[in-house]
């Protein structure tokens, strides 16, 4: 009946103030109505999201609260229904993010969100209804990890060695591995966890290397042409190669490939250099960084 009345009643802001997004999210406590209420209940929010009141009401401690614990909530022992909560990620990008705005402060229920997920992750497989927590997990952290702090939150939970973790389990699950969404979102998980600045960025960059990052990279770029991988895998390991070269604190990795991997690394670049260079002016200096560090 809310679902409806947002829909036919247009974002009515006294309707907002009457606390609807609290009791519209708090619907979702319940897993066992996902299929028969999510999609209307997204429907909804997104609606109110962009009412001269919603945003605010969307993201008011309470409601961020009450979406925390639904996502927290399991299905019950036995439950058999396919449904897939497919919109989890997009709700928490309205509840969790505003635009593209990287600034935002961390907050506890962001904090309960991340633990959520990575506990999820961790557990992997062994989890009832595992891979779909999973894949739900690794779209809401590739939802949050813009955010600076929120990334940093996310690398203090343990999130680089997970992401390493999950992405080497995959080679060994697939040949084609980076064909799979989740590969992709994971890797640009690590990729903005390691961006940071902070104290606590370069401690997701150290953790990255310990780990054989830097091999990991390779091993994804294949033989570096197009024909190998697609160009959005290509891109993304670029990316975090960029990252890598840009901070004193971690260059020395990447200017000590073997000889092999650097060629590599340039045949990639040297593939997509129309690409690489039609990015804003800040990543043509990240790139020409990379290749800096590689000639020396």
């Amino acid at each position: 009946m809310l679902c409806q009345l947002i829909e036919y009643g247009g974002s009515d802001s006294d309707l907002i103030k009457d606390g609807v997004v609290l009791t519209l999210v708090q619907s979702l406590q319940h897993p066992v109505d996902h299929p028969k209420i999510a999609d209307w209940v997204y429907d909804a929010l997104k609606k109110i999201s962009i009412a001269p009141d919603g945003k605010a009401a969307l993201q008011s401690p309470d409601v961020r609260n009450a979406f925390a614990l639904a996502f927290k909530q399991d299905y019950p022992q036995g439950y058999s229904n396919i449904y897939v909560w497919d919109h989890a990620p997009s709700i928490a990008r309205l509840i969790y993010c505003d635009d593209s705005r990287t600034d935002l402060k961390l907050s506890t229920e962001v904090t309960e969100i991340i633990q959520t997920c990575i506990g999820r992750l961790s557990k992997g497989l062994l989890d009832p209804r595992g891979p779909e927590k999973m894949a739900r997990s690794v779209q809401v952290l590739r939802v949050l990890a813009p955010v600076l702090d929120y990334a940093d939150e996310i690398t203090r939970h343990d999130g680089v060695p997970v992401a390493v973790d999950l992405i080497r389990h995959m080679q060994k699950q697939r040949s084609d591995y980076w064909l799979h969404q989740a590969f992709h979102q994971r890797l640009l998980m690590l990729c903005f966890q390691c961006y940071s600045e902070t104290a606590t960025g370069a401690l997701a960059r150290a953790h990255f290397i310990m780990l054989r990052g830097c091999d990991l990279l390779i091993e994804v770029l294949g033989d570096g042409t197009a024909a190998s991988r697609p160009v959005t895998i290509l891109y993304a390991v670029l990316s975090m190669l960029r990252v890598l070269c840009w901070y004193a604190d971690c260059s020395t990795a990447v200017k000590h490939l073997p000889t092999s991997s650097k060629e590599i690394i340039k045949r990639a670049m040297d593939i997509h250099a129309e690409y690489l260079n039609s990015v804003p002016l800040g990543l043509r200096d990240a790139t020409a960084k990379l290749l800096d560090t590689l000639q020396e």
